[in-house]
């Protein structure tokens, strides 16, 4: 048996140094082998990450987050997604650049190893004027030692007295000599707004016992100091804290001032080359070949942690989520976020030894065994945590799982069952059982493990039973045992899932079989709940009420759905542990409860992602990694996410880069827009979410994952692009820290108010035009109207001339005198039915073709009476044709047949005909009114003796042409002049043509 020095918990000064993460040096006491806890977990980039050199010489973070450095073979830069390098060949004036300095501008300042001087803005590099005028200014220096800038200006100090000023980028001039006003100084602190420059006056004084003097004028500190050597360099480092208080270093001594007083030093023996103060306040020095040492609260009389030991580290810096980053000659960078969690490993074994895959533990120890088959015990003695090798019996296999017997012995689990005593030798049993999965203890020194094919139950030493596999398929292969509060043994069988066992009985648990089925990593209770995990589902609550809840990476921030070990701290707080991190559930509430969730992964600091085991020993929470056993401390916190700042890096309009602004003046045409940025993470995988919106076209805030949005076709106005960034599963930033462009697109010439003023006139003026016309229509068409109202009152007195009349009572005179009752009768009754025909007739547009047939038939019988049988009339309809429904405007044919009777039929000698015709022709009725009488000529010719002018056939004309306008038709007539065979008149011929399709009902 051998024994191990432990860790030194109080810290105090039996160790020369503690670093951020607890190392801890644990050494065997008998030489023969070394535990220790292992360095920091931190990340390394060298040239096979894409460096251009592993020699680092400067380092910084610009405004938006992305690292800088100056290397042996050009500037780099790194935003967490890929690394870009500028060469002589993007216009540097050397690749070997040294100093790197950040401008309020948030330009990148490089000094190279010539004393040239170059600026990065925009990822362009820029040189200055002055790069020429440089060597001639200061020929005897050997490097630009300082730069600081202000609103127009930079400042520059070499090897020697002067203050160098160059505004607007012009000439270098010399502004200011800090000369000897203080008798022996050797360095002066000139105080300016923006910063500090350190002039060297003279050469210190080599005496590393030479205390250091301090005296004032004005904003000028003179200092007189010693070193341990003196050295051709002269490297001086400046650091404020505050107005009244800084660290400044000269070569190999570093003092802390303030108020103008020293308050405490340390000569290193070395150069210092780097000085940082980080975000807690903790000051760090690098030392070359020395590595870095760290004085928390800035006290340099505190131990210091060590890092990086051996290493010479040029330049520290952190960023915005609070990691550290290192530059190294010969070492690329390091970064880490230096948590302090101890880590416990044997130092001199195989990676099969940092696995640590088994943990148990109780009030006198806390045991933990490897991958490889080994164990340890872990105490506490006072101070120091004392860990000790046990040298167990042969065995095989890893340690699969320990329990701690009633007994006060142990049983590991290996590829065999074993009983051993705690320091390591065989107990009552010693290798009793061939491969065992679990062990439970019960009541009565009673206790249970489980085999492949059986349950054996022991009463002490002594087997009892054995419950088997072909009694009950619940007892093959049962990995895990837990008994409830209940009095009930759970079961998980990897071939038959999840059983639950009290009495003689075992049974499923109730529904969610497909739940059961699975096998999980074994059980914990809370009141009234079991809690376990099945195979890659997350975690699951069964509630003995029969509910069931799941806790998955879907709904909340667990690491991973695959689950390995659970761990009930208390009845409110569970460890999980899974293949991506290690989770503390904190339950909250009554019934089914409320929880909030904590993770802790690689970022946080483990060593490993891979959780094993978990168990509490010493009030604390002590975790079996895949690199490692780790003591988790109360004031461990998570990583907290930093608020990130997104950058616009290129917007292009209509496919055109238009450079980098805050606001974009557009043309109507260019409406197509297309925004990139990024938000700078370090995490890994970065996991950066984007939300994003663009007002007055987005109607909501869009989330991406992309880096780039475009939109087209935006309309005019003034549209502001808002941006903000987060981690996935951090706090959501508020709107009002979104960043913001604005794009204000011009209007087209038509949509102007110029324009829309012009076209509304026009438009009130067409619609004026427009109401004048549509006006002017109808009153035409109210004329119209009038005038054939008026022809058709015309068409009727016509009808109903004097004449006619007084010649119709003439012939009923007539056959009164004659004592003619009977034809008097006659024609006085068709005399007055025609009377009563045209009168009713009158009064409507439109007659049906039957009525107006019986109108023409009753004027034809009283003009045959009158003219005593002079002329014979015929009148036809074609067969099949719809007198009935077919309208025609009333009183339409009766004057061509007047006028066939009067000019053509009654100036005849001899028996007169007339014939009368009504066809269809498609939408149309084709009426002819054909007599065979003297024919138009002679009929003139004897109008004209009698002196007398038709007005029938005129009137007529004019009614017809007001009816095709007020009635949308196109009715018309024809007059054929009809010759015999000797070419003499034979009669006349009139075809009206009218459109008469069927009246809708």
């Amino acid at each position: 048996m051998f024994y191990l020095g432990g860790y030194l918990r109080n810290h105090g000064d039996m160790i020369a140094f503690r670093p951020p993460v607890f190392l801890l040096m644990l050494v065997y006491l008998s030489a023969t082998s070394t535990v220790c806890a292992q360095e920091l977990p931190m990340r390394q980039f060298t040239v096979e990450d894409g460096l251009p050199s592993n020699d680092i010489f400067g380092l910084l973070f610009d405004r938006n987050n992305v690292l800088w450095a100056t290397t042996e073979r050009g500037v780099v830069s790194y935003d967490g997604y890929s690394l870009k390098e500028f060469t002589m060949a993007d216009g540097l004036t050397d690749n070997c650049n040294l100093r790197i300095y950040l401008s309020p501008e948030n330009e990148i300042w490089v000094t190279s190893i010539i004393n040239s001087v170059n600026y990065i803005f925009h990822d362009t590099v820029r040189q200055v004027p002055y790069n020429k005028d440089l060597m001639g200014i200061v020929p005897n220096a050997v490097f630009v030692q300082n730069m600081l800038f202000d609103s127009t200006s930079q400042y520059i100090t070499f090897n020697n007295k002067g203050l160098y000023r160059s505004e607007n980028h012009k000439s270098l001039e010399l502004v200011e000599i800090a000369d000897d006003e203080a008798e022996g100084a050797s360095v002066c602190i000139i105080e300016k707004p923006g910063g500090d420059i350190v002039p060297l006056l003279k050469l210190p004084v080599a005496d590393p016992d030479h205390p250091t003097k301090i005296r004032r004028t004005g904003d000028k500190l003179f200092l007189e100091m010693g070193t341990s050597y003196l050295d051709s360099e002269l490297r001086r480092e400046l650091i404020r804290i505050s107005p009244d208080e800084f660290y400044l270093s000269v070569i190999d001594k570093l003092i802390h001032v303030k108020n103008d007083t020293v308050v405490g030093s340390v000569y290193y023996g070395r150069d210092i080359l780097a000085l940082f103060i980080d975000h807690s306040g903790q000051l760090w020095v690098s030392v070359q070949s020395d590595g870095v040492y760290g004085y928390e609260n800035g006290g340099l009389a505190n131990q210091p942690n060590r890092i990086l030991k051996g290493r010479s580290v040029t330049a520290i810096a952190q960023d915005h989520e609070d990691r550290y980053w290192f530059s190294t000659i010969g070492a690329g960078i390091f970064m880490t976020r230096l948590v302090k969690l101890p880590v416990f490993r044997d130092a001199s074994g195989s990676e099969d030894d940092h696995k640590i895959t088994a943990l148990t533990s109780d009030e006198d120890g806390l045991f933990f065994g490897t991958y490889s088959g080994r164990l340890y015990s872990l105490t506490i003695q006072g101070t120091w945590d004392m860990i000790e090798e046990l040298p167990i019996p042969g065995g095989s296999g890893p340690v699969r799982k320990i329990a701690i017997t009633p007994k006060n012995t142990l049983l590991l689990f290996r590829d065999s069952l074993m009983e051993i005593n705690r320091d390591g030798s065989p107990g009552y049993l010693g290798n009793f059982e061939s491969y065992a999965y679990d062990y439970m203890a019960l009541e009565e020194g009673r206790w249970l493990v489980s085999k492949t094919r059986n349950i054996v139950e022991y009463q002490d030493y002594t087997p009892l039973r054995s419950f088997r596999a072909n009694e009950n398929p619940s007892f093959t292969n049962v990995r895990h045992m837990f008994l409830d509060s209940r009095d009930t043994i759970w079961l998980n069988s990897r071939t038959f899932g999840t059983s639950v066992w009290k009495g003689n009985f075992t049974k499923r648990p109730a529904g969610h079989s497909d739940i059961w089925n699975r096998r999980n990593c074994g059980y914990v209770e809370t009141p009234g709940s079991i809690w376990f995990s099945p195979t890659g589902l997350g975690l699951f609550r069964f509630g003995y009420d029969g509910s069931l809840d799941t806790i998955t990476t879907a709904n909340s921030v667990l690491t991973s759905d695959i689950i390995d070990v659970l761990f009930k701290e208390n009845d409110s707080t569970i460890w999980i542990g899974t293949n991506d991190g290690l989770n503390c559930l904190c339950l909250t509430g009554n019934g089914r409860p409320g929880y909030r969730m904590r993770k802790y992964t690689v970022e946080e600091g483990l060593p490993s992602n891979d959780i094993y085991s978990i168990t509490r020993y010493n009030g604390e929470i002590w975790v079996g990694t895949n690199s490692g056993l780790i003591e988790l401390s109360r004031d461990f916190k998570e990583i907290s996410y930093s608020v990130l700042s997104p950058v616009i890096t290129d917007v292009r309009v209509n496919g055109t880069a238009a450079g980098l602004a805050s606001s974009y003046d557009l043309k109507p045409y260019q409406n197509t827009i297309e925004v990139h940025f990024k938000a700078v993470s370090f995490r890994d995988p970065p996991g950066i979410e984007y939300r994003y919106m663009l007002e007055g076209f987005d109607k909501s805030w869009m989330t991406t994952r992309d880096r780039v949005v475009r939109y087209a076709g935006v309309s005019h106005g003034k549209h502001d692009f808002k941006l903000m960034a987060f981690n996935a599963g951090g706090p959501e930033p508020a709107e009002a820290e979104a960043l913001r462009i604005s794009f204000d697109i011009e209007r087209h010439f038509y949509q102007r108010f110029p324009f829309i003023m012009l076209m509304t006139a026009l438009g009130v003026l067409i619609l004026f035009m427009i109401y004048f016309i549509l006006a002017r229509q109808i009153r035409i068409r109210s004329l119209e109207k009038q005038r054939l109202m008026l022809a058709e009152k015309e068409a009727l007195l016509s009808q109903m001339n004097p004449h006619f009349i007084f010649n119709s009572l003439n012939s009923i005179q007539h056959y009164i005198v004659e004592h003619d009752t009977e034809n008097a009768t006659k024609y006085m009754s068709r005399f007055s039915a025609l009377i009563r025909k045209i009168l009713d007739n009158s009064r409507k547009e439109e007659i049906t073709l039957a009525e107006e047939i019986d109108t023409l038939k009753l004027y034809l019988e009283l003009e045959k009476m009158r003219f005593e049988d002079d002329f014979d009339y015929k009148l036809e309809t074609e067969s099949g044709l719809e007198v009935n429904e077919i309208f025609i405007p009333p009183m339409l044919i009766q004057p061509f047949v007047e006028n066939a009777i009067l000019h053509g039929l009654t100036p005849l000698e001899e028996k007169g005909n007339l014939l009368i015709s009504f066809n269809k022709q498609g939408d149309n009725v084709l009426c002819v009114v054909e007599d065979n009488g003297i024919g138009r000529e002679k009929s003139g010719h004897v109008s004209k003796r009698r002196r007398h002018t038709p007005t029938g056939l005129v009137n007529i004309k004019e009614r017809i042409e007001l009816i095709n306008k007020l009635g949308n038709r196109q009715m018309n007539y024809r007059i054929i002049d009809l010759y015999n065979e000797w070419g003499e008149p034979a009669g006349t011929r009139v075809e009206i043509m009218i459109p008469c399709p069927a009246k809708e009902l």
